[in-house]
């Protein structure tokens, strides 16, 4: 039967994303934006909506031709047609999104836990685990992307990677700045300033805090030519204009990075069809990794699609548990259901939780390193069950309060109390007394009497 984890439910919102052309302008975004509202108002059950342009929920970047609609629906007792209901109004509003041609836009449903990642469905990470170039990745995503929306399972298949975004480079040319005498910050301060903006410092008035930035006005930094209308100084203090400093090129390059277990990622955001659950859809998108990419390239899942992987791992048994103690600790017993025996109080030998004693066998625990522990085999026991493990954990505990015991003996320290309850369980192998770090210091030994007399307090001769 399929499995699934936490089935997408009406929570009485839903989410909207728009993605135009890449280096689209913020005018065009809007007017994009304007269209999906009037969709918005026309379709039932939609109660508020709220518009941010120029930021991407799904990859949280700010530019100029992405947007985003948070849209809060009616109560559920007010939506009581079919239409109306969740998966209704988002179908009705993909339909009719679908029909816009100047972006790419889809409803989506928040994650079933609030927090827990930003969209439904599930959320595939594609890893470039070799540390390859851009081109590399993109390939690669393509081609994941083309043999995915074959598959009948999936659905609404979108990524956040945007590898070929129209870029402007203004090289500047080190050589031409230092002949020039020209310092070298001073001109990527000038860059910076006139072509983008410069912070100053605040001010307060009319009871408010204002912020002083200092940049060109937009007629003036719209085209990458104006470079020849700024000037900055050499050493001599003539004016040197930037477009004798600095070359302009037209690039195309990624609008930003992700980096996911410090892999360059790009993340594929989707949901499984109808009558698929979400393993079935993870599990074809593992398939189709596996058929179409190369060795450099990895994978993994990011908010729910993370959690539910995890899940479907599962939680190692309680006897794992114990194994992985042994493991750590280093062999603490025999194999063939040769089990270990405890001390008891009085330092005779008998297995944990009965009242059987073996008075022929002492235990003595001196150390971490140099120890002697007194083995009996029990048929009626094997090696590899739950009663073996619980009794090598309990006697690697008692090893441990001993070991303790004895280093802040030898340091001198005196014993927690909780360790010197328990110190006899380890063979009463320190002294009934162990020495105060203060008596270590004065020359006295453990057992002696403390003398109030001043010479003696302080450890000199009297």
């Amino acid at each position: 039967m399929p499995t699934g984890f936490l089935p997408e439910e009406d929570q009485g919102y839903l989410y909207l994303n728009v993605q135009l052309p890449f280096a689209a302008s913020i005018e065009r975004t809007d007017a994009v934006c304007r269209q999906v509202e009037d969709i918005l108002k026309s379709t039932p059950g939609v109660k508020y909506y709220n518009t941010i342009a120029g930021f991407s929920l799904l990859s949280f970047v700010r530019n100029t031709y992405s947007a985003f609609f948070w849209i809060s629906l009616k109560e559920w007792g007010e939506r009581t047609h079919p239409q109306e209901q969740f998966d209704a109004i988002k179908a009705h509003l993909n339909r009719e999104l679908a029909r816009l041609p100047q972006a790419n836009t889809f409803a989506f449903s928040p994650p079933a836990i609030q927090g827990v990642g930003t969209a439904g469905g599930f959320t595939f990470v594609l890893e470039d685990r070799a540390g390859k170039d851009i081109p590399f990745l993109s390939e690669n995503l393509n081609k994941f992307l083309e043999a995915a929306r074959k598959r009948p399972e999936l659905t609404g298949l979108s990524t956040t990677f945007l590898p070929v975004v129209p870029q402007v480079l203004a090289d500047v040319d080190r050589d031409k700045v230092l002949k020039q005498g020209v310092d070298l910050g001073e001109v990527y301060k000038t860059l910076q300033t006139f072509m983008g903006g410069s912070f100053i410092n605040y001010f307060n008035r009319f009871g408010r805090q204002w912020q002083v930035y200092v940049q060109a006005e937009g007629q003036y930094r719209t085209r990458a030519e104006n470079l020849g209308l700024f000037y900055v100084r050499n050493k001599t203090g003539e004016p040197v204009p930037l477009s004798a400093l600095t070359t302009i090129k037209q690039i195309s390059g990624p609008e930003f990075t992700m980096r996911y277990n410090l892999y360059r990622s790009a993340q594929i955001n989707g949901s499984a069809a109808p009558g698929y659950s979400s393993a079935q859809a993870m599990k074809v998108l593992e398939d189709v990794f596996a058929q179409t990419m190369p060795a450099e390239m990895g994978y993994d899942y990011l908010g729910m699609s993370f959690q539910e992987k995890k899940a479907q791992q599962g939680v190692p048994p309680a006897g794992n548990a114990h194994r992985s103690v042994r493991r750590v600790c280093g062999p603490i017993g025999p194999a063939d259901g040769q089990q270990r025996l405890c001390p008891d109080r009085a330092g005779h030998a008998h297995w944990p939780g009965s009242q059987e004693r073996y008075s022929d066998c002492r235990v003595r625990a001196t150390g971490i390193r140099k120890r002697q522990i007194a083995y009996r085999r029990r048929p009626d026991r094997g090696a590899d069950s739950s009663e073996a493990d619980s009794d090598d954990v309990f006697c690697v505990r008692i090893w441990l309060r001993a070991a303790l015991d004895r280093d802040r003996g030898r340091r001198g320290g005196t014993p927690r109390s909780w360790h010197r309850r328990h110190r006899r369980h380890a063979g009463r192998h320190l002294p009934g007394r162990l020495p105060h770090s203060r008596d270590v210091l004065r020359g006295r030994k453990a057992g002696e009497p403390r003398e109030k007399s001043g010479a003696h307090w302080h450890g000199l001769a009297a």
